[in-house]
């Protein structure tokens, strides 16, 4: 009963937070950006127009499929704010809900799946706050147990704390995501590219669970291998799915051009199923990318690749570009530049906490992905597919709502680090394993040894 309804109470119990989180006030419709997009809506109604257009920021952007839900809003609830605010909710729950689908496909494991959606409903809602109070709890607990079970014997403890420490870190989100996801109504452009991104990774995973599985060889002292009786069973018309693949990539081809790094997901995928033993099927990948080029074809008839005016304001380079790809990718070494300063200072200022917090934060990172050896499978797989989604986004100046699709990518790696984290504080708090005495001397009747 709980292993079927459980995972639907979390994600209502989460979608109930998002809802709440919502915006309704009329000042949602005098957003400039959204005013821009409803006069434009107003001038051309056709909803077919767009998709020959640019968008009705008119800013050189190919976005037919997020405008077309500004004309549903439009539709059904015209110059209604709470009707607009509700259809971005709606995306935002209907991430989580995709979200959840996705990580089952991709690992046949209903822990890893609920806990990654709900981890990225509670980024979303805003409500993460609690995670670093209960990840203070959690690493003040590993240091003091690991201080009275083991004293001065470091090692038995030490990585459990460094990596407690790590997993705090990314238990906060880069960016909140509540104000530009799900409370500002141009937002949807990424919510929506991030709803199709989802349902076509989880698509595309169940078209190649749906293989053969080549199970990896194994000695009759190992125990049996144990799949869940639903993924172990036959999928019934694969190719299906992989058309609801490609049909879900377009979609979010056309809702935000961040979509463009959704064929290297998917091929990120595709070797996640290799590592799991399934026979990949690798010419499919020859569709995603070719629709790729496809699409850039058929935007540069309707489009201008060259910059608007708008996107050369957005452009940048240089530290700054650095600066947050290293903020992404190892939170510890984000600040290394201000560390550098302070190596240049009086030996005083290390009496100070900060330059502390810099030598720590660096340290865990290191403890961390060290302590991801033993799961390394999932925990490198929900890494890179987090930075691939994000790569392009930071050479822009930073808006929030580029977060949210790699930061749902993101959950399943903060995920796979909580389960290392408490695996090596529960060794910290357990007793050191004693080895058994040597034997001199062979007993009766054993084999000996070679």
């Amino acid at each position: 009963m709980l292993r079927r309804f459980g995972p639907l109470v979390v994600l209502i119990l989460v979608s109930g937070l998002i809802w709440a989180a919502r915006s309704t006030g009329v000042a949602n419709l005098h957003d400039s950006d959204t005013i821009a997009a409803l006069k434009g809506l107003q001038a051309h109604p056709d909803p077919f127009y767009w998709f020959t257009h640019d968008w009705p920021l008119e800013n050189h952007f190919y976005r037919p499929i997020s405008t077309f839900f500004f004309q549903l809003d439009g539709w059904l609830w015209p110059g209604n704010s709470a009707g607009y605010a509700t259809t971005n909710t709606l995306l935002c729950i209907a991430c989580i809900w995709a979200l959840y689908w996705f990580i089952l496909e991709l690992t046949a494991t209903r822990w890893m799946a609920i806990l990654s959606a709900a981890l990225f409903g509670l980024w979303v809602s805003g409500n993460y706050a609690i995670l670093g109070t209960l990840a203070t709890f959690f690493y003040l607990a590993t240091l003091i147990g690991g201080i009275a079970r083991h004293r001065f014997k470091l090692r038995e403890y030490v990585p459990a704390v460094f990596t407690s420490i790590f997993l705090g870190a990314m238990l906060m989100p880069n960016e909140p995501l509540t104000t530009r996801s799900v409370q500002w109504l141009p937002g949807r452009t990424a919510t929506s590219m991030t709803l199709f991104a989802l349902i076509a990774l989880a698509a595309y995973a169940r078209f190649e669970r749906s293989g053969e599985q080549k199970l990896p060889e194994s000695g009759y002292l190992d125990p049996p291998n144990a799949k869940s009786a639903s993924f172990t069973k036959q999928i019934r018309l694969p190719f299906l799915w992989l058309t609801v693949a490609m049909i879900g990539m377009f979609a979010a081809l056309g809702c935000h051009e961040q979509a463009v790094m959704l064929p290297a997901c998917l091929l990120g995928v595709a070797i996640l199923m290799k590592w799991q033993h399934f026979k990949v099927r690798w010419l499919t990948q020859i569709l995603f990318w070719g629709g790729l080029i496809g699409y850039l074809v058929v935007r540069s008839r309707f489009v201008t690749f060259s910059a608007s005016g708008y996107q050369l304001q957005q452009y940048r380079n240089g530290i700054g570009v650095l600066i947050t790809l290293l903020t992404f990718i190892a939170p510890g070494f984000a600040g290394f530049k201000s560390f550098l300063n302070i190596l240049t200072d009086p030996w005083i200022v290390w009496l100070n906490p900060g330059p502390w917090s810099y030598v720590s934060g660096g340290v865990s990172n290191v403890f961390g992905f060290l302590a991801l050896r033993k799961r390394w499978v999932f925990a490198v797989g929900g890494y890179l597919l987090s930075l691939i989604s994000f790569l392009p986004m930071a050479w822009m100046k930073m808006f929030e709502h580029y977060y949210f699709w790699p930061m749902a990518m993101r959950s399943l790696f903060v995920v796979v680090l909580g389960a290392a984290a408490w695996d090596l504080s529960v060794s910290g708090w357990s007793p050191r394993v004693l080895k058994a005495p040597a034997r001199p001397d062979l007993a009766p009747g054993s084999l000996p040894h070679r």
